[in-house]
């Protein structure tokens, strides 16, 4: 009660219990939740991006590490978007969008162009991408750090929940316990208001600050996926030092 008095006017929406359970995790040992993922051995992946629920700023955030000349070998797990409706029995289904509503979506979220629609009329027969077999379908499953999409990748673009508001989730503890460098696309001052809580994300060569206070949530995914595009031989580096 006292820690989330003391990040209230941080206009948290929820105290993020995940957080604290993950920081939690770190001071007791438990395989599941803690695994003991070496950060000095070699990883196959350079880079990742886990997408269990798609979303429309997610399809956004995919579209362009498609197009990004460095990110051509990135590690994406992507499911159809969807919309959900009660069936008979009031429980909530899953709808998938068609191509054209997709398209449709696009426009409304002022982020269509025709490269775009040219994108995604290619990889939608393809969609959904799993980065592992069980990816996306078993719902704990692409949130176990042990997954390939974290202990077995450098850098890690993780796209919040919410690109409106400061609602972390388990997505930003998965990454760091991995070794990932961390890089979100989220609300506006997200990697600030992080800090504040005591998240040490001052990893050298990254300026998070590039796209942290970037009003509009089109421009700060951009910039996270352009600092990724340029960030790739560090990692790079990494990779091949380890190999």
């Amino acid at each position: 009660q006292d820690l989330a008095e003391e990040y209230r006017d941080l206009n948290f929406r929820y105290f993020p219990y995940c957080i604290a359970e993950g920081i939690a995790q770190i001071k007791k040992p438990n395989p599941l939740e803690n695994p003991d993922i070496s950060l000095d051995a070699p990883r196959r992946n350079i880079l990742s991006c886990v997408n269990r629920f798609a979303r429309f700023h997610r399809l956004y955030a995919f579209y362009l590490i498609c197009r990004s000349p460095n990110l051509t070998n990135a590690k994406v797990s992507f499911m159809r978007l969807e919309t959900r409706w009660p069936d008979e029995n009031g429980y909530l289904q899953p709808i998938y969008l068609s191509f054209e509503d997709m398209i449709e979506v696009a426009r409304i979220h002022e982020y269509y162009t025709p490269d775009f629609e040219a994108w995604l009329r290619e990889e939608f027969p393809r969609l959904p991408r799993r980065i592992e077999e069980l990816d996306n379908e078993d719902n704990k499953y692409d949130n176990w750090v042990k997954s390939e999409a974290f202990s077995e990748s450098y850098a890690n673009i993780t796209t919040e929940t919410y690109v409106e508001y400061f609602v972390p989730t388990e997505k930003v503890v998965k990454p760091l316990l991995a070794g990932c460098i961390f890089m979100p696309t989220s609300c506006r001052s997200y990697m600030a208001k992080l800090e504040r809580m005591g998240f040490d994300l001052k990893f050298e060569g990254i300026d998070y600050s590039e796209y942290d206070d970037l009003p509009r949530w089109q421009n700060r995914v951009e910039r996270v996926i352009e600092i990724a595009n340029r960030s790739e031989e560090h990692t790079s580096e990494l990779q091949s030092q380890s190999t």
